[in-house]
């Protein structure tokens, strides 16, 4: 018999590893899109990975690379490359996250609620 490697067992380890990572650095994004491109590039590294364990692989003629290897290492190189341009860019501008925003706001409605209890107190007295 042929020894293959359990390539759907290890696919879902690692997209489950990847959904993981990817829900705890929702709040923390930088810019729009930010989770999908770190979706895309950790798929493409995850299946770069699976597809090199495989044995029944559709190969570029004379160079014997598998083609989804290719194409997965190429949309995660892209991936990864347009994430740091949009920080970069994002780290220029000094532009808000979503998030930074949200705290913002959450802080001014504090403060808010500060001075409302403040006045209510001196009313009161």
């Amino acid at each position: 018999y042929i020894q293959v490697h359990p390539t759907f067992l290890y696919e879902s380890l690692w997209n489950l590893a990847v959904l993981i990572i990817l829900i705890l650095y929702r709040n923390h994004k930088k810019f729009k899109g930010e989770v999908f491109l770190m979706y895309v590039a950790g798929y493409g590294i995850g299946r770069a990975w699976i597809e090199g364990l495989r044995t029944d692989q559709l190969v570029i003629p004379g160079i014997g690379v598998p083609v989804s290897q290719v194409l997965s290492i190429v949309a995660a190189a892209a991936a990864i490359i347009i994430i740091v341009y949009k920080r970069i860019q994002t780290k220029k501008k000094g532009v808000q996250t979503e998030f930074s925003v949200k705290s913002e706001a959450t802080e001014n409605d504090d403060n808010r609620s500060e001075v409302e209890v403040s006045s209510t107190e001196n009313e009161e007295n």
